[in-house]
């Protein structure tokens, strides 16, 4: 079932799914990704995994969802304060696009978790392109299937969206020297285990912990790790 709970050791026989504390790095075995979106699309025909596609696909994963109208995708819809995430999103957009061409437009945000502005972007092929990517729902969020395999530069591209979107980065004062603590939280587990192990792939190692019940009454969980290579990765971006 995939599911988060404590056992004995006793009670853990036949129930538990390995997990892997050293991970080969498979990237550069799939250079681009090939979308499949039939007909008449305004996106160019192959698009690279690289850091810029990285970040805008981590960053939709975290603050991000995909519209739907009568069951089918047609916007991509996200939240950020910050100008230079915006802008940087808008290019990322732009490169994906034929013409370089992306129209947002602000619309009312609810407001529920702080202050924050929501942008929409109106086009359709982006949104079947990124669908299948990130998952339906806040409890359903993922990575892209092929992130393992994908090559070095995407992976880091897409945890420097993930942190850019959910993700908290502070000074830890608790050991002898000062340390830099990652953090990132979603009541999605399947989310965090994956950037878990996306984060091994890398060599950084992570603890995952229950973090509380929400105001939804979901169970939301908080990855963390205190390695410096994690913040030296994504200031490479």
């Amino acid at each position: 079932t995939l599911e988060f709970s404590r056992r004995r050791p006793t009670e853990a026989i036949g129930m538990m799914v390995p997990n892997a504390r050293h991970l080969t790095n498979l990237g550069n075995k799939y250079e681009s990704y090939i979308k499949e979106i039939n007909g008449g699309s305004t996106l160019i025909d192959n698009i690279q995994l690289d850091k810029n596609f990285g970040h805008l696909v981590g960053f939709i994963i975290g603050d991000g969802w995909i519209d739907k109208r009568r069951g089918k995708p047609v916007k991509v819809v996200f939240s950020t304060i910050y100008d230079e995430v915006l802008a940087g999103v808008k290019q990322e957009l732009e490169n994906i696009r034929k013409d370089g061409h992306v129209n947002l437009y602000q619309r009312p945000h609810d407001g529920s978790f702080g202050e924050s502005k929501t942008y929409a972007y109106g086009s359709t092929p982006a949104a079947k392109l990124l669908y299948p990517l990130i998952g339906h729902g806040a409890a359903n969020k993922h990575l892209p299937e092929f992130w393992f395999t994908s090559p070095r530069d995407f992976k880091i591209g897409l945890l420097s969206g993930l942190i850019d979107s959910d993700g908290t980065i502070a000074i830890s004062k608790g050991k002898t020297r000062p340390q830099l603590m990652v953090a990132y939280s979603s009541i999605s587990l399947r989310l965090v285990q994956e950037i878990q192990h996306l984060l091994q792939t890398l060599g950084v190692s992570s603890k995952i912990t229950f973090s509380k019940i929400t105001s939804a009454n979901n169970k939301s969980w908080i990855l963390r790790s205190e390695e410096r290579r994690v913040g030296k990765e994504c200031r490479s971006r």
